[in-house]
């Protein structure tokens, strides 16, 4: 909600909305985070010691996640990176056709959870995956082409799953070079492939590196991939670390455990602060932005590289989604499909004869609307400050990014660490609460984020002349704000609610039993070898997503450029 204090003679407190906020994000954010860094150093019965972290340095497992995490992450990165700029150079520096197909196809990577495309990868290129049976059929033999459990897995699909944020930046980055730089080039006689490598390329670095530090960051964090992927295989890396150390108890202690949360967490803040560092830089480098940029003319190798292009993302983007559907129509995990075996009673069971399924719903439905509430209602107070440029609210608004910001599986530990043991009276976990406190902080800066950039278009002329008619604060949010600003809340909205809908990561630590969320039930099917159950209630999940992309295009979201 606004603040009351809008009058350029009202007094100098802090709004009772600012107050409101403030309280909020201290226990949902600050709070946690909190005790994450005191926790590494803490041990009950010791006090304050260093004896955690001293055992943590000299545990060979420790430098043995710690390495198999860079190696992935690292490796992931370098493959986005390749396809997201080859991509963008395509797309916005050529004139291949089709380029709104490619860029639709392209954000299905972000809007899908990350463990759904995992298991659809896995029916596709699994050791019994429909790739490999094609495979077999053809050599008359059983034959393992390629087995996606594993390092390589991992690092393929990490790379193919944040592809786009590259590919996001890295257009913006090439569509901020002024056409007149290369075109004076070209006039020059500079060839094709010297204008790319000389001037193209290097103005678009700042953008390029940004989202590979995006990219980074999210293989870094990524927790459903490597519980999937990697962990079957025995390939640990720190999400799935963290997730095994405290589901299961283990000797390893809280502390421990702390510590190299607390790691990851510095590692992705870090990341954050110098992708931040490079936006800046991009922007200092192309000060005036171009409406339409400088394009090659590549003749007809643009439908090649443009069909090329297509048959990737179609196998990359729809193939697992279609090997999900496949498997999902098997009586049994390894039958032959054929239309006498195919059957509809894995979509049966899961609709009308899993109890967990509903439950599952119900409480995503909850707590994905209960995030979205909040979250609008908090962002509103906080965007309006961002966009003009209020100190305080700058400082909400970056310390109430950090949960989004860190791998999920480090802010579910702060989150068990600061409410199994609380300091405050306030005795929510085990319950919907703590979840939904959770979600709340993680997502925030996804509605703030959005209202900002509503608030950062929006003539301030027109609350001001509402001010100057005598409008009180909450009748001039109603009738002018809201209605100016409702094509980014309402994309704010369906953003949150989505996202929060089928989140597992988070949920995957702090649910209890009765508690159980989508993207939990859809873990836990995987995980106990209901393969066939859990690719229905994935493709269900995707026919979710299917009916949310629509929304999001009807209601005009900027991610679709509209």
């Amino acid at each position: 909600m606004p603040s009351s204090s809008d009058s350029p003679n009202s007094p100098s407190p802090i709004p009772i909305s600012t107050a409101v906020v403030c309280g909020v994000l201290a226990l949902a954010t600050a709070y946690p985070l909190l005790r994450l860094l005191l926790g590494g150093f803490f041990v009950p019965g010791e006090g304050l010691t260093l004896g955690p972290l001293m055992e943590v340095a000299k545990n060979p497992s420790t430098w043995m996640v710690l390495k198999n995490t860079f190696v992935v992450s690292l490796a992931a990165t370098a493959i986005s990176i390749v396809i997201g700029t080859s991509g963008a150079l395509l797309v916005v520096k050529s004139d291949i056709p089709f380029k709104g197909a490619i860029t639709a196809a392209t954000l299905l990577f972000l809007l899908l959870p990350p463990y759904v495309q995992a298991l659809g990868w896995l029916q596709l290129w699994g050791p019994v995956g429909w790739f490999n049976r094609l495979a077999s059929l053809i050599a008359g033999k059983r034959v393992v082409v390629w087995n996606a459990y594993g390092l390589d897995g991992t690092i393929a699909l990490l790379g193919i799953l944040h592809y786009p944020v590259v590919y996001l930046s890295t257009m913006a980055a090439l569509r901020n070079i002024p056409p007149e730089v290369e075109e004076v080039a070209a006039t020059f006689g500079f060839k094709r492939w010297r204008i790319l490598s000389r001037i193209t390329i290097p103005l678009a670095a700042p953008g390029i590196a940004a989202g590979g530090v995006l990219a980074f960051v999210g293989s870094l964090g990524n927790f459903g991939v490597p519980a999937l992927v990697a962990l079957p295989s025995g390939l640990i890396v720190l999400s799935t670390y963290i997730f095994q150390q405290v589901v299961g108890f283990t000797e390893v202690s809280f502390a421990k455990v702390t510590i190299l949360a607390s790691l990851g967490a510095i590692v992705a803040v870090g990341g954050l602060y110098f992708q931040h560092r490079l936006i800046r830089k991009a922007h200092y480098r192309t000060p005036s932005s171009a409406k339409e940029p400088y394009r090659f003319a590549i003749g007809r190798t643009r439908f090649i590289l443009s069909a090329t292009v297509l048959i990737f993302l179609g196998c990359a983007a729809l193939g697992p989604i279609a090997a999900l559907i496949l498997t999902s129509l098997l009586p049994a995990y390894g039958v032959k499909l054929s239309l006498s075996t195919a059957t509809l009673k894995n979509y049966a069971f899961v609709l009308f004869g899993l109890n967990e399924t509903w439950r599952a719903t119900f409480n995503s439905l909850v707590l994905a609307a209960g995030a979205a509430a909040a979250t609008i209602a908090l962002g509103f107070v906080v965007a309006r400050g961002v966009a003009r440029r209020k100190g305080i609210f700058l400082w909400i608004d970056r310390v109430g990014s950090i949960p989004y910001a860190i791998p999920g599986t480090v802010f579910a530990l702060a989150m068990i660490l600061s409410w199994v043991d609380p300091w405050l009276p306030l005795h929510i976990y085990g319950t919907r609460w703590v979840m939904l406190l959770a979600y709340v902080a993680r997502f925030f800066t996804i509605a703030t984020r959005t209202l900002a950039a509503g608030f950062l278009q929006l003539d301030p002329s027109y609350e001001e002349a509402a001010q100057v008619v005598g409008l009180k604060p909450i009748r001039k949010f109603v009738r002018i704000t809201l209605p100016l600003l409702r094509s980014h809340w309402q994309a704010a909205v369906l953003l949150v609610f989505v996202t929060a809908l089928t989140e597992l990561t988070v949920s995957g630590l702090l649910w209890t039993s009765g508690n159980e969320t989508i993207g939990v039930t859809v873990y836990n099917l995987e995980a106990a070898g209901y393969t066939t159950y859990s690719t229905a209630f994935s493709v269900l999940v995707t026919l979710l997503f299917g009916f949310a992309l629509f929304l999001l295009r009807r209601y005009g979201t900027s991610l679709f450029g509209r």
